[in-house]
């Protein structure tokens, strides 16, 4: 909100996209152990994408008439930005908000921010949170393989 307030942008903070505490203590306390592999990092991952995007469609219905959403898409403003704290949209829930807005908006065009648009380096791809094992059809978001590992 401060930046945003800096650069006289408009900001609202709509509570139902985030994603709920129980889904993001369930991913971290996969991604945060010592023990915890980078196959275990990337299906806990895979789990919080989904269970996101399980979250948002179906039991939050954030595209619903009257919601939040749709007040930003067809509200007064001709652009709508999407803010977290992740610094990749590779690496975030914002993906699978994103890519179920596309999917079922018309007229919506997403563009992604990223750091090397200003200026800043990339994520490393060696992150688990770079790769989903299975897709995320209500987004269509595919399913990605990680480097190394075998598929059956």
């Amino acid at each position: 909100a401060y930046a945003c307030e800096e650069h006289d942008i408009g900001y609202a903070h709509v509570a139902e996209l985030a994603p709920t505490q129980d889904l993001r203590a369930a991913y971290h306390r996969i991604a945060d152990g010592k023990s915890a592999g980078r196959d275990e990092r990337a299906t806990a991952w895979t789990a919080f994408l989904k269970g996101y995007a399980r979250l948002i469609a179906t039991e939050r219905k954030v595209l619903r008439d009257e919601s939040p959403l749709r007040e930003l898409l067809y509200g007064a403003h001709e652009r709508v930005a999407f803010l977290c704290a992740c610094q990749h949209h590779e690496d975030c829930h914002r993906r699978v908000l994103l890519g179920v807005i596309a999917k079922y908006v018309e007229g919506i065009a997403v563009a992604h921010l990223t750091p090397e648009d200003v200026g800043g380096n990339a994520p490393s791809l060696k992150s688990p949170r770079r790769y989903l094992l299975e897709p995320i059809p209500s987004a269509d978001i595919p399913a990605s393989r990680m480097p190394g590992r075998r598929t059956s």
